[in-house]
Formats: structure tokens, sequence, C-alpha cells
């Protein structure tokens, strides 16, 4: 499994002053699909969708298991817009993947996506608090889509207190 850390947080040994977006992204449905094929076709599913992240998360960007059926993308250095549209393409390329558990039997993955910025001198817990948010607003509202979730630099928050 990833550790989402402060160093994985800054991958490219960047000053520390950029801000950086994360995707957090769970299967929808999953103990479904262990329940209906088993454990072992459900680990060959993971490692598929974790494939398929690799495949359309950019180069730089850094792909990670998060724990059970939840992955991390840490996007270093991208804006709010560009992070939007790597995880609408992650989305619609699971969505249209044909999954086959068992000879003869198409399986359709989704998967719910949350989307946030790190700020550099945000505290972790915070920071993963509101990622995670972000992913269940996409459930809550359907599954199957990317949710954004915003906050301001702990900087300005702090002023306003």
């Amino acid at each position: 499994d990833f550790e989402l850390t402060k160093s994985t947080l800054n991958p490219r040994g960047s000053d520390g002053a950029k801000v950086h977006w994360v995707l957090m992204l769970d299967i929808d449905h999953f103990k479904t699909i262990n329940d209906t094929y088993g454990h072992p076709i459900g680990d060959d599913i993971l490692r598929q969708v974790a494939e398929i992240l690799k495949k359309e998360a950019r180069d730089y960007d850094i792909v990670g298991r998060y724990g059970g059926e939840e992955f991390t993308v840490i996007l270093p250095e991208t804006n709010g817009e560009e992070a939007k549209t790597v995880a609408q393409r992650i989305r619609a390329s699971l969505e249209s993947e044909k999954f086959r558990p068992i000879p003869n039997k198409n399986a359709k993955i989704t998967i719910s996506i949350g989307v946030t910025q790190y700020f550099p001198k945000e505290e972790l817990s915070a920071f993963i608090r509101r990622a995670d948010k972000a992913m269940y607003l996409s459930k809550k509202n359907g599954r199957n889509r990317v949710s954004v979730l915003l906050a301001e630099p702990p900087e300005k928050s702090k002023r306003k207190a």
C-alpha cells in the first residue's frame, strides 16, 4: 500500500511553495465484486485498475493504492482545471474498460473521485479529511463522478480567525 506523507506530496523536490492537487479514488461497489467473483478476482481487478490509473496519469504524476479499493493520484504543480481533466479522463477510461472477471462475463467498474488541492504548510490530516470528503461527495451524489472540494490556504484561514 501507499503511504501519503509530506514527502510524497512534494515529489519533484520543489521548494515547497507550490500547490499540488490530489485525487482520492474509490472503486464503486467493490464489495459486490469480491462477493460475486471471490477475492482473487477482486485482486486482479485492483491490479487492472492500477494499470489504467498509471496509463491515464501524466508521466510525472504519482499513482498509489491508498488501501482497500482506494487509490490516490498526486498531481504535482497542477492547477484545478488540469486536475479535473485528469480525474475525468481516469473516470471515463475505467467506465469504458471491459473487465472480464471470468470468461465470457464482463463486469462494469466505475470509480468515484474526489479532487482537492494540497497546500505546502497545511496539516496532512486536514488535507486527507478534505480529499476523503470530496470522494464521498461523489459517492453521495450517485457514484461514477468527480467532485472538487476547495479550501483556502492555511495562512489565509488563520488570518480570518
